[in-house]
């Protein structure tokens, strides 16, 4: 379950836990989990602390003990739980400390087809409502 998300053909295979004690139709597979690098952040905000506050608006942060999440490039990773259902985030503006604001976009790893329309990993470009 560690190496997710997984993907067939292209295509997003989401996997579920399940505890025996809760029938299957309660089972939501809607969630999975990608790595998310943040570019565009100033140097002196290149913390964990930052990166985690920021990526809430991308899914569920998952805290991670890897020592190797900021190797002192021009970017760093952390691990989100992304609800699937929704759009991706693909920028923000923040707001610094200093009043000043600045774009910062988010890039997926190993993320499979997307619909490039309105950006849910559901359904591709060619099965899209819009």
């Amino acid at each position: 379950m560690g190496s997710e998300p997984w993907s067939f053909d292209k295509h997003l295979v989401v996997m579920q836990r399940y505890d025996n004690d809760r029938p299957l139709e309660d089972i939501k597979y809607d969630r999975t989990t990608f790595w998310v690098k943040v570019h565009g952040l100033p140097m002196r905000y290149m913390t964990i602390e930052a990166v985690e506050k920021i990526c809430r608006v991308v899914g569920e942060v998952i805290k991670q003990s890897e020592s190797k999440i900021y190797d002192g490039s021009n970017f760093i990773r952390v691990k989100v739980s992304v609800d699937i259902t929704m759009s991706l985030c693909r920028s923000l503006l923040i707001s610094l400390k200093d009043d000043k604001q600045v774009w910062v976009s988010f890039k997926y790893e190993r993320l499979p087809n997307i619909c490039y329309w309105c950006g849910r990993l559901t359904h591709d470009d060619r099965d899209c409502k819009i």
